[in-house]
């Protein structure tokens, strides 16, 4: 009976202890993980941060520094500053589970060992370091494997690494020549000066532009000086080929060359065609770079800025000729016309003539008069005279008798008499 007693006292404490675990693991456990999610990967003052590092596994860097409020790269040539901000947000912002790993062996199937990573990324303020992350290999859609450097735990980030590149030319700001095409006043090209017409530019519309000196026969296309001058505002380059001239870049013969004013500044432009390829080079002279500016950029503007295509050739009207009034004004010209096309009108006009006398004669059909008159010429004179003479007779009596109105009765009855006769 005793031992019965004492298993279940033994069993109940053993229930007890299991329930006490249970609620330990349900909750201190959360309480343990959300703890642990809410811990940084790094630490560091973002506002003090003034230089960024980067490299790569094959050993290429990219160093940008702040001066002021501009980010620049290592030439300091200006960089994209939304670009670093959003780098450094995200590295700030960074926090971590569970660790995927931690063994030395596990840092090189994640590539985020020391030698062997994909990224290390360094945060300094002048030559004190920040923070340093290595970023490995990829763990999902814009996740990576990554660890501090003052750690050995790997854990699982939202960050690509192609959020953060180690080639300088994808930190340039290939915006930096764009600018407000209504702010351009004067356009300078092979000699001729295009200015705006300033009440045109504050409106939505086109703007109207005027060439000095414009040649003999020549209008201004204003739809081609517009369309060039939206290409030039919206301009990007693709690098930075650098400060020295070089003679591949072909500046010995440039394709293309004018400079404009804009807000009162004036710049130049110069493309040149790259020896032995279809890209162009590019200076500008508020810049000491030399730009590279890919063909399908460059050729548009290479073609489209000229003097043949900005300048088109006046359309020419010519007058109707009016026709005579009358006769006499028709005699007048006729008058006026050298001797030439006087005798050429008057042969022409014989020439008609004689075409119409060479016509074969048509034989006319002759009328009941003329019939009538030829039957009687052909009587002998002396019936001739005798019915000439009961003709006058007969018309004389008639003259004589009392009008009166002759009814078809009597109309044949005279015809009978007469044919008596």
């Amino acid at each position: 009976m005793k031992n019965t007693n004492k298993l279940i006292r033994l069993l109940a404490i053993a229930a007890v202890v299991q329930f006490i675990f249970i609620i330990f693991t349900h909750i201190g456990g959360n309480t343990l993980a959300d703890h642990t999610m809410s811990e940084k990967i790094l630490t560091f003052d973002q506002s003090k941060v003034d230089k960024l590092s980067i490299k790569d596994k094959d050993g290429q860097q990219v160093e940008l520094i702040k001066k002021a409020d501009q980010w620049l790269t290592q030439s300091n040539f200006p960089a994209i500053n939304s670009k670093v901000k959003q780098l450094l947000d995200k590295l700030a912002g960074l926090k971590h589970g569970i660790p995927v790993a931690t063994s030395s062996a596990a840092l090189k199937r994640f590539k985020v060992a020391d030698n062997d990573f994909e990224r290390l990324i360094t945060l300094q303020q002048g030559d004190k370091k920040l923070a340093s992350l290595y970023l490995g290999s990829g763990a999902g859609a814009r996740q990576s494997h990554a660890r501090s450097d003052q750690q050995s735990a790997v854990y699982t980030v939202e960050l690509g690494v192609y959020d953060a590149s180690a080639k300088v030319e994808d930190w340039q700001d290939k915006n930096l020549l764009q600018l407000s095409k209504k702010d351009v006043s004067e356009i300078n090209l092979a000699g001729i000066r295009f200015s705006a017409d300033a009440s045109t530019q504050k409106k939505d519309s086109m703007t109207v532009w005027k060439a000095e000196p414009l040649p003999a026969g020549k209008i201004v296309n204003q739809k081609a000086i517009n369309d060039s001058l939206n290409a030039i505002a919206t301009l990007r380059f693709g690098k930075v080929l650098g400060k020295e001239k070089k003679a591949e870049y072909g500046f010995d013969k440039p394709a293309l060359s004018f400079n404009l004013t804009h807000n009162g500044k004036k710049r130049e432009y110069q493309f040149a065609k790259l020896k032995d390829k279809d890209d162009y080079a590019l200076k500008v002279t508020d810049r000491d770079e030399y730009l590279w500016v890919p063909s399908y950029t460059a050729k548009s503007l290479v073609e489209g800025i000229s003097k043949d295509k900005w300048l088109m050739e006046e359309a020419k009207t010519e007058p109707k000729a009016e026709k005579p009034k009358n006769s006499k004004e028709s005699k007048a010209k006729q008058a006026d016309k050298p001797i030439e096309m006087q005798n050429t009108t008057t042969l022409e006009h014989k020439a008609s003539s004689e075409a119409i006398s060479a016509m074969p004669a048509t034989k006319a059909t002759p009328t009941q008069a003329e019939k009538a008159e030829k039957k009687h010429a052909d009587k002998p004179i002396e019936l001739q005279n005798t019915t000439t003479l009961e003709h006058k007779a007969s018309s004389e009596a008639i003259s004589a008798m009392p009008t009166t109105k002759t009814t078809p009765t009597q109309t044949l009855e005279h015809k009978t008499d007469n044919e008596a006769k």
